[in-house]
Protein backbone atom coordinates (compact mmCIF):
# COMPACT_ATOMS: atom_id res chain seq x y z
CA UNK A 1 0.00 0.00 0.00
CA UNK A 2 1.21 3.49 -0.82
CA UNK A 3 1.27 6.07 1.76
CA UNK A 4 -0.59 9.29 0.69
CA UNK A 5 0.52 12.48 1.83
CA UNK A 6 -1.82 13.96 4.61
CA UNK A 7 -2.69 17.50 5.64
CA UNK A 8 -2.71 18.39 9.62
CA UNK A 9 -3.46 21.82 10.47
CA UNK A 10 -3.61 23.65 13.52
CA UNK A 11 -6.27 26.92 13.85
CA UNK A 12 -6.11 30.47 15.14
CA UNK A 13 -8.49 32.76 15.34
CA UNK A 14 -9.16 36.42 14.78
CA UNK A 15 -11.90 39.19 14.94
CA UNK A 16 -13.26 39.53 11.59
CA UNK A 17 -17.06 41.20 12.48
CA UNK A 18 -15.94 44.61 12.65
CA UNK A 19 -14.22 44.51 9.50
CA UNK A 20 -17.11 42.97 7.74
CA UNK A 21 -19.72 45.06 9.14
CA UNK A 22 -17.97 48.39 8.25
CA UNK A 23 -17.38 47.39 4.41
CA UNK A 24 -21.31 45.95 4.22
CA UNK A 25 -22.01 49.58 5.58
CA UNK A 26 -20.04 51.52 2.77
CA UNK A 27 -21.09 49.38 0.49
CA UNK A 28 -25.11 49.42 1.66
CA UNK A 29 -24.34 53.13 1.68
CA UNK A 30 -23.60 53.46 -2.11
CA UNK A 31 -26.19 50.74 -3.88
CA UNK A 32 -27.37 53.24 -6.20
CA UNK A 33 -23.84 52.06 -8.47
CA UNK A 34 -23.33 48.98 -6.59
CA UNK A 35 -19.67 49.63 -6.18
CA UNK A 36 -19.18 47.14 -4.05
CA UNK A 37 -15.81 46.28 -1.59
CA UNK A 38 -15.84 43.33 -0.05
CA UNK A 39 -12.95 41.50 1.14
CA UNK A 40 -12.03 38.96 -1.11
CA UNK A 41 -10.11 35.98 -1.40
CA UNK A 42 -7.42 37.65 -3.50
CA UNK A 43 -6.82 40.26 -0.56
CA UNK A 44 -6.53 37.91 2.64
CA UNK A 45 -6.84 39.40 5.99
CA UNK A 46 -4.49 37.69 8.11
CA UNK A 47 -0.89 35.48 7.25
CA UNK A 48 -0.73 32.22 7.04
CA UNK A 49 2.05 30.23 8.77
CA UNK A 50 3.16 26.99 6.56
CA UNK A 51 3.93 24.08 8.64
CA UNK A 52 7.65 23.21 8.99
CA UNK A 53 7.14 19.69 7.72
CA UNK A 54 4.95 17.61 6.14
CA UNK A 55 2.95 15.05 8.25
CA UNK A 56 2.15 11.68 6.35
CA UNK A 57 -0.26 10.39 8.57
CA UNK A 58 -4.09 11.36 9.63
CA UNK A 59 -4.60 13.29 12.61
CA UNK A 60 -7.71 13.72 14.86
CA UNK A 61 -9.92 17.27 14.23
CA UNK A 62 -7.66 20.23 14.52
CA UNK A 63 -9.70 22.38 16.24
CA UNK A 64 -13.19 23.01 18.15
CA UNK A 65 -15.15 26.34 16.66
CA UNK A 66 -18.10 27.41 17.67
CA UNK A 67 -20.64 24.24 18.16
CA UNK A 68 -18.50 22.29 15.75
CA UNK A 69 -15.16 20.75 14.92
CA UNK A 70 -13.45 21.01 11.33
CA UNK A 71 -10.31 18.41 10.17
CA UNK A 72 -8.68 18.57 6.95
CA UNK A 73 -7.11 15.90 4.81
CA UNK A 74 -4.96 15.96 1.77
CA UNK A 75 -3.87 12.89 -0.01
CA UNK A 76 -1.69 13.21 -2.92
CA UNK A 77 -2.45 10.00 -5.89
CA UNK A 78 1.32 9.46 -6.30
CA UNK A 79 4.58 9.87 -5.35
CA UNK A 80 6.30 10.08 -8.81
CA UNK A 81 5.26 11.01 -12.29
CA UNK A 82 7.00 9.89 -15.32
CA UNK A 83 9.13 12.24 -17.64
CA UNK A 84 7.49 10.95 -20.62
CA UNK A 85 4.08 11.94 -19.16
CA UNK A 86 2.19 14.45 -18.88
CA UNK A 87 3.24 15.72 -15.37
CA UNK A 88 -0.40 16.23 -13.93
CA UNK A 89 -0.78 15.19 -10.13
CA UNK A 90 -4.33 15.03 -8.36
CA UNK A 91 -4.78 16.33 -4.87
CA UNK A 92 -7.87 15.41 -2.66
CA UNK A 93 -8.66 17.84 0.20
CA UNK A 94 -11.15 16.06 2.10
CA UNK A 95 -13.01 18.46 4.98
CA UNK A 96 -15.12 17.07 7.22
CA UNK A 97 -16.86 18.97 10.20
CA UNK A 98 -18.33 17.32 12.84
CA UNK A 99 -21.83 16.23 13.75
CA UNK A 100 -23.87 19.25 15.33
CA UNK A 101 -25.97 16.95 17.04
CA UNK A 102 -27.23 19.03 20.30
CA UNK A 103 -26.19 22.24 18.81
CA UNK A 104 -28.77 25.00 18.74
CA UNK A 105 -29.94 25.99 14.78
CA UNK A 106 -28.31 28.85 13.05
CA UNK A 107 -30.46 31.28 12.45
CA UNK A 108 -31.04 31.32 8.14
CA UNK A 109 -31.25 34.80 6.25
CA UNK A 110 -32.93 33.08 3.15
CA UNK A 111 -33.13 35.40 -0.15
CA UNK A 112 -34.79 34.44 -3.01
CA UNK A 113 -34.11 35.99 -6.06
CA UNK A 114 -37.31 34.93 -8.41
CA UNK A 115 -37.48 35.33 -12.13
CA UNK A 116 -40.89 36.48 -13.36
CA UNK A 117 -40.19 37.26 -16.87
CA UNK A 118 -42.65 36.27 -19.75
CA UNK A 119 -41.44 32.54 -20.20
CA UNK A 120 -42.10 31.87 -16.53
CA UNK A 121 -45.50 31.94 -16.93
CA UNK A 122 -48.01 29.08 -16.11
CA UNK A 123 -46.56 25.92 -14.54
CA UNK A 124 -43.68 27.20 -13.89
CA UNK A 125 -44.52 30.65 -11.80
CA UNK A 126 -47.47 29.00 -9.96
CA UNK A 127 -45.08 25.74 -8.40
CA UNK A 128 -42.62 28.37 -7.68
CA UNK A 129 -44.94 30.80 -5.60
CA UNK A 130 -45.92 27.31 -4.29
CA UNK A 131 -42.45 26.38 -2.93
CA UNK A 132 -41.53 30.06 -1.85
CA UNK A 133 -44.88 29.90 0.45
CA UNK A 134 -43.84 26.63 1.84
CA UNK A 135 -40.83 28.30 2.56
CA UNK A 136 -42.17 31.22 4.58
CA UNK A 137 -44.24 28.72 6.56
CA UNK A 138 -41.16 27.04 7.65
CA UNK A 139 -39.31 29.76 9.13
CA UNK A 140 -38.18 29.81 12.72
CA UNK A 141 -38.40 32.53 15.50
CA UNK A 142 -35.22 33.97 14.31
CA UNK A 143 -35.03 33.13 10.70
CA UNK A 144 -35.59 36.30 8.18
CA UNK A 145 -36.47 36.09 4.36
CA UNK A 146 -36.44 38.41 1.73
CA UNK A 147 -37.69 38.38 -1.93
CA UNK A 148 -36.37 39.63 -5.28
CA UNK A 149 -37.92 39.66 -8.72
CA UNK A 150 -36.80 40.64 -11.99
CA UNK A 151 -37.98 40.83 -15.53
CA UNK A 152 -37.61 44.05 -17.09
CA UNK A 153 -35.97 45.47 -14.00
CA UNK A 154 -35.80 44.46 -10.76
CA UNK A 155 -38.22 44.87 -7.28
CA UNK A 156 -37.35 43.92 -3.98
CA UNK A 157 -40.83 42.64 -2.67
CA UNK A 158 -39.90 41.43 0.35
CA UNK A 159 -37.09 43.17 2.93
CA UNK A 160 -35.30 41.46 4.86
CA UNK A 161 -37.64 40.11 8.06
CA UNK A 162 -40.35 37.89 9.13
CA UNK A 163 -42.83 39.68 7.08
CA UNK A 164 -45.27 36.34 6.29
CA UNK A 165 -48.17 37.95 5.41
CA UNK A 166 -46.25 40.87 3.47
CA UNK A 167 -44.79 37.60 1.85
CA UNK A 168 -47.79 35.67 0.82
CA UNK A 169 -49.52 38.87 -0.52
CA UNK A 170 -47.02 39.67 -2.46
CA UNK A 171 -46.17 36.10 -4.35
CA UNK A 172 -50.34 35.97 -4.71
CA UNK A 173 -49.54 39.33 -6.99
CA UNK A 174 -47.04 37.94 -9.20
CA UNK A 175 -47.79 37.34 -13.08
CA UNK A 176 -45.05 36.81 -15.37
CA UNK A 177 -44.04 39.12 -18.32
CA UNK A 178 -41.18 41.00 -19.87
CA UNK A 179 -37.78 40.22 -20.45
CA UNK A 180 -35.03 38.64 -18.32
CA UNK A 181 -32.36 41.01 -16.95
CA UNK A 182 -30.99 38.65 -14.56
CA UNK A 183 -28.29 41.50 -14.02
CA UNK A 184 -30.34 44.09 -12.32
CA UNK A 185 -32.20 41.03 -10.14
CA UNK A 186 -28.85 39.68 -8.73
CA UNK A 187 -27.59 43.27 -7.78
CA UNK A 188 -30.77 43.64 -6.25
CA UNK A 189 -30.45 40.44 -4.36
CA UNK A 190 -27.37 41.39 -3.58
CA UNK A 191 -27.97 44.53 -1.73
CA UNK A 192 -30.80 42.42 0.41
CA UNK A 193 -27.72 40.11 1.42
CA UNK A 194 -25.81 43.19 2.75
CA UNK A 195 -27.99 44.16 5.13
CA UNK A 196 -27.66 41.07 6.94
CA UNK A 197 -24.46 42.60 7.46
CA UNK A 198 -25.65 46.23 7.99
CA UNK A 199 -27.83 44.97 10.39
CA UNK A 200 -25.68 42.18 12.51
CA UNK A 201 -22.26 41.99 10.67
CA UNK A 202 -23.34 38.45 10.03
CA UNK A 203 -22.17 36.76 13.68
CA UNK A 204 -24.97 34.09 14.29
CA UNK A 205 -26.29 34.02 11.21
CA UNK A 206 -26.39 31.64 7.95
CA UNK A 207 -27.39 33.87 4.87
CA UNK A 208 -28.29 31.87 1.91
CA UNK A 209 -29.42 33.62 -1.36
CA UNK A 210 -31.00 31.29 -3.91
CA UNK A 211 -31.70 32.44 -7.37
CA UNK A 212 -34.34 30.96 -9.49
CA UNK A 213 -34.57 31.15 -13.50
CA UNK A 214 -35.91 29.25 -16.18
CA UNK A 215 -34.27 31.46 -19.26
CA UNK A 216 -31.76 32.73 -20.70
CA UNK A 217 -31.03 36.38 -19.51
CA UNK A 218 -30.35 39.32 -21.59
CA UNK A 219 -26.54 39.34 -20.65
CA UNK A 220 -24.47 37.04 -19.12
CA UNK A 221 -21.97 40.07 -18.83
CA UNK A 222 -20.85 40.54 -14.81
CA UNK A 223 -23.05 37.75 -13.67
CA UNK A 224 -20.09 35.66 -12.40
CA UNK A 225 -18.77 38.70 -10.76
CA UNK A 226 -21.78 39.60 -9.04
CA UNK A 227 -22.49 35.78 -7.80
CA UNK A 228 -18.73 35.86 -6.33
CA UNK A 229 -18.93 38.78 -5.00
CA UNK A 230 -22.07 37.70 -2.54
CA UNK A 231 -19.86 34.70 -1.86
CA UNK A 232 -16.94 37.31 -0.55
CA UNK A 233 -19.66 38.69 2.19
CA UNK A 234 -20.21 35.25 3.38
CA UNK A 235 -23.49 34.83 1.73
CA UNK A 236 -23.22 31.85 -0.58
CA UNK A 237 -25.48 32.06 -3.68
CA UNK A 238 -26.80 29.17 -5.37
CA UNK A 239 -28.93 28.54 -8.88
CA UNK A 240 -31.92 26.72 -9.96
CA UNK A 241 -33.26 26.24 -13.15
CA UNK A 242 -36.23 25.18 -14.51
CA UNK A 243 -37.89 23.40 -16.68
CA UNK A 244 -36.19 22.14 -20.29
CA UNK A 245 -35.37 25.54 -21.94
CA UNK A 246 -32.34 26.97 -19.09
CA UNK A 247 -28.87 27.57 -19.78
CA UNK A 248 -27.07 24.70 -17.55
CA UNK A 249 -24.03 26.21 -18.49
CA UNK A 250 -24.55 29.66 -17.19
CA UNK A 251 -26.76 28.33 -14.06
CA UNK A 252 -23.94 25.91 -13.05
CA UNK A 253 -21.32 28.60 -13.35
CA UNK A 254 -23.17 31.34 -11.35
CA UNK A 255 -23.97 28.62 -8.05
CA UNK A 256 -19.80 27.36 -8.76
CA UNK A 257 -18.77 31.74 -8.43
CA UNK A 258 -21.05 32.26 -5.72
CA UNK A 259 -19.99 29.24 -3.96
CA UNK A 260 -23.50 27.69 -3.57
CA UNK A 261 -25.27 24.81 -4.99
CA UNK A 262 -26.62 24.05 -8.37
CA UNK A 263 -30.33 22.31 -8.97
CA UNK A 264 -32.54 21.09 -11.79
CA UNK A 265 -36.39 21.10 -10.58
CA UNK A 266 -37.43 18.30 -12.67
CA UNK A 267 -41.03 16.76 -11.96
CA UNK A 268 -39.00 14.29 -9.62
CA UNK A 269 -37.00 17.36 -7.83
CA UNK A 270 -39.64 19.84 -7.03
CA UNK A 271 -38.49 23.44 -5.41
CA UNK A 272 -39.61 22.41 -1.53
CA UNK A 273 -36.83 19.54 -1.64
CA UNK A 274 -34.59 22.44 -3.26
CA UNK A 275 -35.49 25.16 -0.59
CA UNK A 276 -35.35 22.16 2.66
CA UNK A 277 -31.94 21.02 1.72
CA UNK A 278 -30.69 24.88 1.55
CA UNK A 279 -32.56 25.42 4.78
CA UNK A 280 -30.91 22.45 6.20
CA UNK A 281 -27.28 23.68 5.07
CA UNK A 282 -27.76 26.96 6.26
CA UNK A 283 -29.07 25.94 9.62
CA UNK A 284 -26.59 23.35 10.58
CA UNK A 285 -23.75 25.45 9.36
CA UNK A 286 -20.59 25.71 11.78
CA UNK A 287 -18.26 26.87 9.52
CA UNK A 288 -19.16 30.38 6.66
CA UNK A 289 -16.62 31.30 3.95
CA UNK A 290 -14.55 28.61 3.78
CA UNK A 291 -11.88 28.97 1.22
CA UNK A 292 -8.53 26.92 0.21
CA UNK A 293 -5.39 28.67 -0.54
CA UNK A 294 -2.17 27.29 -3.16
CA UNK A 295 1.10 28.81 -3.14
CA UNK A 296 2.78 26.35 -5.52
CA UNK A 297 6.57 26.95 -6.31
CA UNK A 298 8.05 27.85 -9.76
CA UNK A 299 7.09 25.40 -12.65
CA UNK A 300 3.98 23.80 -10.69
CA UNK A 301 1.17 25.34 -12.02
CA UNK A 302 -2.47 24.41 -10.45
CA UNK A 303 -4.75 23.12 -13.59
CA UNK A 304 -7.86 22.60 -12.35
CA UNK A 305 -9.98 22.78 -8.71
CA UNK A 306 -12.78 20.48 -9.20
CA UNK A 307 -14.23 22.81 -12.18
CA UNK A 308 -14.48 25.73 -9.64
CA UNK A 309 -13.57 29.31 -10.52
CA UNK A 310 -10.68 30.70 -8.45
CA UNK A 311 -8.93 33.78 -7.49
CA UNK A 312 -5.07 34.95 -7.05
CA UNK A 313 -3.51 36.90 -4.10
CA UNK A 314 -1.66 39.93 -4.38
CA UNK A 315 1.16 36.98 -3.79
CA UNK A 316 0.36 34.67 -6.72
CA UNK A 317 -1.57 32.77 -4.72
CA UNK A 318 -4.59 30.73 -6.46
CA UNK A 319 -7.80 30.58 -3.78
CA UNK A 320 -10.58 28.24 -3.84
CA UNK A 321 -13.71 29.57 -2.57
CA UNK A 322 -16.42 26.67 -0.82
CA UNK A 323 -18.87 28.50 0.63
CA UNK A 324 -20.22 26.97 4.12
CA UNK A 325 -20.10 23.49 5.84
CA UNK A 326 -22.94 22.31 7.72
CA UNK A 327 -22.16 20.37 10.71
CA UNK A 328 -21.18 16.17 9.33
CA UNK A 329 -20.98 17.60 6.11
CA UNK A 330 -17.68 15.87 4.02
CA UNK A 331 -16.88 18.06 1.29
CA UNK A 332 -14.21 16.98 -1.38
CA UNK A 333 -12.12 19.07 -3.74
CA UNK A 334 -9.67 17.92 -5.72
CA UNK A 335 -6.66 19.86 -7.32
CA UNK A 336 -4.90 19.15 -10.17
CA UNK A 337 -1.52 20.10 -10.50
CA UNK A 338 1.08 20.09 -13.54
CA UNK A 339 4.87 19.71 -12.04
CA UNK A 340 7.81 19.95 -14.91
CA UNK A 341 8.87 16.93 -16.34
CA UNK A 342 12.29 18.47 -18.13
CA UNK A 343 14.58 17.09 -15.33
CA UNK A 344 14.88 13.18 -13.00
CA UNK A 345 14.53 15.53 -9.74
CA UNK A 346 12.12 15.49 -7.02
CA UNK A 347 9.60 18.57 -7.36
CA UNK A 348 7.91 20.03 -4.35
CA UNK A 349 3.99 20.72 -4.93
CA UNK A 350 3.95 23.95 -2.35
CA UNK A 351 1.76 24.71 0.58
CA UNK A 352 -1.98 24.29 1.25
CA UNK A 353 -3.89 26.67 3.75
CA UNK A 354 -7.21 26.88 4.55
CA UNK A 355 -9.24 30.10 5.95
CA UNK A 356 -12.62 30.31 7.26
CA UNK A 357 -15.74 32.11 9.44
CA UNK A 358 -16.90 30.85 12.60
CA UNK A 359 -20.49 31.43 13.11
CA UNK A 360 -19.48 33.77 15.47
CA UNK A 361 -17.97 35.92 13.32
CA UNK A 362 -13.98 34.96 13.89
CA UNK A 363 -11.13 33.97 11.15
CA UNK A 364 -9.84 30.78 11.60
CA UNK A 365 -6.82 30.13 9.06
CA UNK A 366 -3.81 27.66 8.88
CA UNK A 367 -1.86 25.75 6.17
CA UNK A 368 1.15 23.01 5.50
CA UNK A 369 3.52 22.03 3.14
CA UNK A 370 2.53 19.28 0.77
CA UNK A 371 4.56 16.33 -0.11
CA UNK A 372 6.86 16.23 -3.06
CA UNK A 373 6.48 14.15 -5.88
CA UNK A 374 9.70 12.88 -7.98
CA UNK A 375 10.30 12.80 -11.78
CA UNK A 376 11.51 9.59 -12.88
CA UNK A 377 12.24 8.26 -16.68
CA UNK A 378 10.14 4.75 -16.54
CA UNK A 379 6.57 5.14 -17.48
CA UNK A 380 5.92 1.90 -15.33
CA UNK A 381 7.68 3.35 -12.25
CA UNK A 382 5.62 6.07 -12.27
CA UNK A 383 2.13 3.90 -12.60
CA UNK A 384 3.78 1.33 -9.66
CA UNK A 385 3.84 4.94 -7.92
CA UNK A 386 0.41 5.57 -8.02
CA UNK A 387 -1.89 5.36 -4.41
CA UNK A 388 -4.90 3.18 -5.85
CA UNK A 389 -7.37 4.20 -3.38
CA UNK A 390 -6.57 7.76 -4.15
CA UNK A 391 -6.04 7.35 -7.98
CA UNK A 392 -9.43 5.54 -8.27
CA UNK A 393 -10.86 8.35 -6.62
CA UNK A 394 -9.49 10.67 -8.96
CA UNK A 395 -10.39 9.53 -11.78
CA UNK A 396 -14.60 8.85 -10.83
CA UNK A 397 -15.03 11.83 -9.42
CA UNK A 398 -13.22 14.11 -10.83
CA UNK A 399 -12.16 12.73 -14.55
CA UNK A 400 -15.37 11.46 -14.99
CA UNK A 401 -17.60 14.35 -13.91
CA UNK A 402 -15.50 16.32 -16.31
CA UNK A 403 -16.19 14.07 -19.33
CA UNK A 404 -19.85 14.46 -18.37
CA UNK A 405 -19.70 18.06 -18.65
CA UNK A 406 -17.38 18.08 -21.63
CA UNK A 407 -19.93 15.14 -23.53
CA UNK A 408 -22.63 17.62 -22.52
CA UNK A 409 -21.48 20.76 -23.86
CA UNK A 410 -20.87 18.46 -27.52
CA UNK A 411 -24.42 16.95 -27.46
CA UNK A 412 -25.81 20.50 -27.25
CA UNK A 413 -24.00 21.47 -29.79
CA UNK A 414 -25.29 18.29 -31.70
CA UNK A 415 -21.60 16.95 -32.23
CA UNK A 416 -21.97 13.20 -32.04
CA UNK A 417 -18.76 12.73 -33.37
CA UNK A 418 -17.08 14.72 -31.08
CA UNK A 419 -18.70 13.68 -27.84
CA UNK A 420 -17.98 9.69 -28.83
CA UNK A 421 -13.98 10.88 -29.28
CA UNK A 422 -13.84 11.71 -25.84
CA UNK A 423 -15.53 8.99 -24.48
CA UNK A 424 -13.02 6.87 -26.72
CA UNK A 425 -9.73 9.41 -25.55
CA UNK A 426 -10.94 8.76 -21.88
CA UNK A 427 -11.38 4.96 -22.01
CA UNK A 428 -8.46 4.29 -23.67
CA UNK A 429 -6.48 6.56 -21.37
CA UNK A 430 -7.77 4.97 -18.18
CA UNK A 431 -7.84 1.43 -18.68
CA UNK A 432 -4.69 1.34 -20.02
CA UNK A 433 -3.29 2.92 -16.68
CA UNK A 434 -6.02 0.46 -14.79
CA UNK A 435 -4.55 -2.67 -16.83
CA UNK A 436 -1.30 -2.14 -14.08
CA UNK A 437 -3.50 -0.51 -10.98
CA UNK A 438 -6.37 -3.42 -11.15
CA UNK A 439 -8.98 -1.03 -9.53
CA UNK A 440 -12.61 -2.81 -9.79
CA UNK A 441 -13.82 0.89 -9.20
CA UNK A 442 -12.38 1.91 -12.48
CA UNK A 443 -13.70 -1.19 -14.02
CA UNK A 444 -17.17 -0.20 -13.50
CA UNK A 445 -16.43 3.65 -14.51
CA UNK A 446 -15.29 1.64 -18.09
CA UNK A 447 -18.62 -0.21 -17.99
CA UNK A 448 -20.20 3.56 -17.21
CA UNK A 449 -18.47 4.65 -20.11
CA UNK A 450 -20.22 2.31 -22.54
CA UNK A 451 -23.56 2.77 -20.82
CA UNK A 452 -23.27 6.47 -21.81
CA UNK A 453 -22.24 5.55 -25.19
CA UNK A 454 -24.71 3.77 -25.79
CA UNK A 455 -27.25 6.67 -24.30
CA UNK A 456 -25.42 9.27 -26.15
CA UNK A 457 -26.37 7.31 -29.81
CA UNK A 458 -29.93 6.11 -28.80
CA UNK A 459 -30.08 10.15 -28.65
CA UNK A 460 -29.02 10.47 -32.50
CA UNK A 461 -32.25 7.86 -32.96
CA UNK A 462 -35.56 8.16 -33.32
CA UNK A 463 -38.01 11.17 -33.21
CA UNK A 464 -37.95 14.47 -31.57
CA UNK A 465 -34.15 13.68 -31.15
CA UNK A 466 -33.26 17.46 -30.30
CA UNK A 467 -35.07 17.73 -27.37
CA UNK A 468 -34.17 14.29 -26.20
CA UNK A 469 -30.50 15.35 -26.18
CA UNK A 470 -31.34 18.17 -24.49
CA UNK A 471 -32.91 16.88 -21.41
CA UNK A 472 -29.93 14.34 -21.41
CA UNK A 473 -27.61 16.68 -21.80
CA UNK A 474 -28.91 18.86 -18.66
CA UNK A 475 -29.08 15.96 -16.59
CA UNK A 476 -25.30 15.61 -17.19
CA UNK A 477 -24.36 18.58 -16.28
CA UNK A 478 -26.14 18.14 -12.86
CA UNK A 479 -24.88 14.28 -12.20
CA UNK A 480 -21.35 16.38 -13.23
CA UNK A 481 -21.53 18.98 -10.33
CA UNK A 482 -22.39 15.82 -7.99
CA UNK A 483 -19.22 14.23 -9.14
CA UNK A 484 -16.66 16.87 -8.96
CA UNK A 485 -18.07 18.81 -5.89
CA UNK A 486 -18.84 15.59 -3.81
CA UNK A 487 -20.45 16.50 -0.56
CA UNK A 488 -21.61 19.86 -1.22
CA UNK A 489 -24.93 19.08 -1.49
CA UNK A 490 -27.63 16.52 -0.63
CA UNK A 491 -29.53 16.69 -3.07
CA UNK A 492 -27.01 16.58 -6.19
CA UNK A 493 -26.64 12.48 -5.90
CA UNK A 494 -29.55 10.39 -8.02
CA UNK A 495 -29.70 12.41 -12.22
CA UNK A 496 -26.98 10.61 -14.46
Amino acid sequence: MKRSAVLGITLFTLPLLGLLSLAAAKVVAGLTELALTAPSAATPAAPVAPATTPVEAALPPVATLGDGALSVTAKVDRSKVSQRGDGLVQVQVQLTAASAAGAERVPTDMIVVLDVSGSMSGPKLADAKSAVNELVDRLGAEDRFALVTFSNDATERVSLGRPAGVARRALAGLHARGGTNMDAGLREGLRASLRVFAMSGGAGRAPRMVLISDGQPDTEAGLADLARQSASFGVPMSAVGIGPDYNERLMSSLADHGAGNFFWATADQDLSAVFDAEFAAARGAVAKQVSLELATPAGVQLVDAAGLPTTTTLDGHAVVALGSLYGGQQRSVWLTLRVPTGALTEVGLGALGLRYTTITGELAAASTTLSAVTVVADRDEAVAALDPSVWEQAVVQTRWGALKADVAERTQRGDQQGAKQLLSSYRQDVSTTNDAVGSAVVRQNMADVDALERELDANYEGADQASRRNLWSKGLVVSSQADRRSGASPLYRGSR
